[in-house]
């Protein structure tokens, strides 16, 4: 027995959404990028094709793995720092237009 899973539109690859057969279609066509979960482990599907294959506990360890790499402070703060330095180096480059 196995369950279809989708992407997660929050970008988080370990974040899947449980979702029935029909949902993993559009019409007759397959989604672009699906999942199923099993017993045995998680399969990637790309249009259709199995692409990768991790067993159950090697995909554990690695959900794992982000899910604790997610929460340093450097990965936590990033895109603050990331705008904070943007909006620095555009207000430098303003006021050098400026002069």
């Amino acid at each position: 027995m196995f369950v279809y899973l989708l992407p997660n539109p929050n970008g988080d690859p370990y974040d899947l959404l449980v979702c029935s057969y029909s949902d993993s279609r559009e019409g007759n066509q397959p989604k672009e990028k699906y999942y199923t979960l099993s017993g045995k482990g998680l399969t990637l599907y790309e249009n259709d094709m199995p692409v990768e294959f991790l067993s159950l506990g090697q995909w554990l360890i690695e959900r794992d793995s982000y899910n604790h790499i997610k929460e340093l402070d450097f990965f936590k703060k990033f895109k603050k720092w990331k705008f904070m330095r943007m909006w620095k180096k555009t207000i430098k480059h303003q006021n050098r237009m400026k002069a």
